[in-house]
């Protein structure tokens, strides 16, 4: 098995939901912006901390998106980064 890229976004309505997600994220992939990570993970990785992740949101009020991509070494970056 190989690692894959992940680009996870999400967007939050509680405060306190949004931190507790924040809290479980960070130390595993790399924020590259508010809200958004990066990590290269194995996939089996990544589907342990989707499990972790459902019950920490409202499904019906908060949005998590995660992106199998490309690595970002070849990414464009513009304005400040």
């Amino acid at each position: 098995m190989h690692t894959q890229h992940y680009l996870l976004c999400y967007d939050i309505c509680d405060a306190k939901r949004l931190s507790r997600v924040h809290r479980y994220v960070s130390p595993l992939m790399l924020m590259i912006q508010y809200s958004v990570y990066y990590a290269e993970l194995m996939p089996d990785k990544m589907a342990y901390l989707v499990k972790k992740l459902t019950p920490l949101i409202d499904a019906k009020q908060d949005d998590i998106r995660i992106y199998c991509i490309d690595s970002l070494a070849n990414a464009t970056l513009l304005g400040q980064c």
